[in-house]
């Protein structure tokens, strides 16, 4: 298995040495995606119909999904999801409460208690409301995954996933607790443990550059929400409109997750800045929501939708946000409570 070594005095040469760099690359790759993402949704207004938007979001959280249950063990170590809950659970709350301080701080001033206790209960109610929905809904990956070791594991996932996907077929707007965007990311995390496993990905006998294409052709047709219209064809039964976006929202991230993970043994590369970004990601992924919401007022004043501009807003924001982890990983307690670092030779992944 491989070791993810982080030691204290984060040197470089230490913290590669046993990583797998080819999925550190990948990692890294996708860390950048989500910033680049936000970005655009931030900056432009109507970033549902941006291709790049469209091309990001269609497979970006589903491959962080994957390599995490890439990396899941088989046989889980004792306290496996306390330090899961250390790593995850707790970022994520001490996060969105510090989020809500900073976007709310009328509730603050006024000492106005219970609309703050309010908007921390409907953001943990819907998380999927909040930036950092993803921590939560990747330890709930880990305490499904962890309870349901065994035999028929992999059986009781499928009746797992199937059932909320019925629920969610049954009523839209199935969001509460995070089951929502647990039932659709849980697929790709069981995915990436057979793929790990079982080399389910290498067992797929199809041309990667067939894959590449029609997966690129799917994206085009990809919408966040619901896919009303198929390539010019109107989908007017609500139970369709339902299927055809399951469906290609399915093909998308399996055929980029296929394409991407084909690339790994090529991705080998050992290089500083993929290194932090592979393990720094929760820094990244949290720290990045406090310089959105500083710069979002400028960005409103200009419009900021041009891909010059939009590139030096994401130097900006991932510049702020390196200066940001190297200053809380000087700390040890905002390295473990708010960087999930909560000891060494921890899977950071």
């Amino acid at each position: 298995m491989t070791q993810n070594i982080y030691h204290e005095n984060n040197q470089l040469p230490n913290i590669i040495v046993g990583r797998d760099l080819g999925l550190d690359t990948i990692k890294a790759f996708a860390t950048l995606l989500v910033i680049v993402g936000h970005v655009i949704q931030y900056t432009n207004v109507d970033f549902d119909h941006s291709l790049f938007f469209k091309v990001i979001y269609s497979f970006h959280m589903p491959l962080f999904m994957f390599i995490s249950g890439y990396l899941m063990p088989k046989i889980m170590e004792r306290k496996f999801l306390l330090l899961k809950f250390k790593q995850l659970v707790v970022p994520f709350v001490l996060w969105s409460l510090l989020l809500i301080s900073l976007n709310n701080p009328a509730l603050i001033k006024a000492g106005d208690a219970y609309q703050f206790l309010d908007r921390c209960y409907q953001l943990f109610l819907r998380p999927d409301d909040g930036g950092l929905w993803f921590l939560w809904v990747l330890f709930l990956n880990f305490l499904v995954f962890t309870l349901l070791e065994g035999k028929y594991r992999i059986i009781f996932s499928i009746v797992i996933i199937a059932a909320l996907t019925l629920l969610q077929f049954i009523n839209r707007d199935f969001t509460l607790f995070g089951l929502g965007l647990f039932r659709w990311h849980y697929f790709f995390f069981v995915l990436g443990f057979l793929a790990r496993n079982d080399s389910v990905l290498t067992k797929i006998k199809i041309n990667i550059w067939v894959v590449f294409i029609v997966t690129l052709i799917l994206m085009s047709q990809w919408d966040r929400t619901a896919i009303t219209d198929f390539f010019g064809i109107a989908i007017n039964s609500h139970a369709l409109v339902v299927f055809v976006t399951l469906m290609v929202k399915y093909l998308c991230a399996v055929g980029a997750i296929i394409v991407i993970f084909s690339l790994k043994d090529k991705l080998k590369v050992t290089n500083g800045f993929i290194s932090i970004f592979a393990l720094e990601s929760i820094g990244y992924y949290a720290t990045q929501f406090l310089f959105f919401g500083v710069f979002a007022l400028a960005w409103s004043l200009k419009d900021v939708n041009s891909y010059l501009d939009q590139f030096y807003v994401f130097i900006l924001i991932s510049s702020c946000c390196t200066l940001s982890i190297v200053f809380l990983n000087k700390y040890s307690c905002t390295k473990k409570y708010l960087l999930g670092k909560v000891a060494k030779n921890n899977k950071l992944y």
